[in-house]
C-alpha cells in the first residue's frame, strides 16, 4: 500500500521539528522540553522571543526551519490536501494514455 501524501508530509514535519529540538537542546544546553518548544514556535514561524538561540549553530537550526517549514511543508500541506479534494473526472487511466501513445506512435509520419 502507497503512504498517502498528506501523511508523508505530516511525517516530515513531525520529524524536522524533533530533529530540531534534539539538537537545538544540544548546541544551546537548553532541556529537551524547552527545545520542543522553541522547534515548535519557530516552525510555525510564531517567535515569541522566549527562548531563543545565542550559537551560531542555534541561529543557523532557526534559520533552517524558519526557511523549510514554510516554504515546503506548509504548501505541501495545502498542495496535498487540494490534491485529495479536487478530483479530475477527465483524467486519463494509465491504460487510456498507453493507449493514446500507442495510437500517435502508430500514426507518426502519416501526415
Amino acid at each position: 500500500m502507497k503512504p498517502q501524501p498528506l501523511m508523508v508530509t505530516i511525517a516530515q514535519y513531525v520529524i524536522l521539528v524533533s530533529v530540531s529540538a534534539t539538537l537545538f537542546s544540544l548546541v544551546e544546553g537548553r532541556s529537551m522540553g524547552d527545545s520542543l518548544w522553541w522547534s515548535v514556535v519557530t516552525a510555525m514561524t510564531v517567535g515569541y522571543g522566549d527562548i531563543s538561540p545565542v550559537t551560531i549553530w542555534g541561529r543557523l537550526l532557526g534559520v533552517i526551519e524558519m526557511t523549510v517549514v514554510p516554504l515546503y511543508i506548509i504548501p505541501k500541506i495545502v498542495a496535498d490536501v487540494l490534491a485529495a479534494v479536487i478530483k479530475d473526472e477527465h483524467k486519463f487511466t494509465h491504460d487510456e494514455q498507453e493507449e493514446i501513445l500507442a495510437y500517435v506512435r502508430r500514426n507518426q509520419g502519416k501526415a
